[in-house]
């Protein structure tokens, strides 16, 4: 694997999450449009639907032109990451470690 596959695995994971994090910011606005936020974008929901199209053909065109390894790394990271969370759910569950929320480290 060349220095081009590592960072090209990193722009299509980094698309992922941009696509994840727009459908989120749409799927929010559409079903909880009252909910406070820290900022809120002055725009209805067509308009937000538009401005997240452009940037997401982009990352979408970055995807498809990856590389079969590119799509292997970013499947078996992605796959590893899935495995992970389940795995610390589990050890939060057991209590095989402990975990601290922000509360708890701001008392102690």
């Amino acid at each position: 694997m060349d220095f081009t596959d590592i960072v090209s695995s990193a722009n299509f994971l980094y698309s992922l999450g941009m696509l994840l994090e727009f459908s989120s910011f749409l799927w929010l606005r559409r079903k909880l449009p009252e909910l406070k936020r820290p900022y809120r974008v002055p725009m209805k929901l067509p308009g937000l639907v538009i401005t997240c199209l452009i940037p997401s053909a982009f990352l979408v065109f970055i995807m498809v032109i990856a590389t079969k390894t590119v799509f292997l790394v970013s499947g078996v990271m992605t796959a590893g990451g899935i495995l992970w969370f389940f795995a610390l759910k589990i050890c939060k569950a057991k209590k095989w470690f402990a975990f601290k929320s922000r509360d708890d480290s701001e008392e102690g």
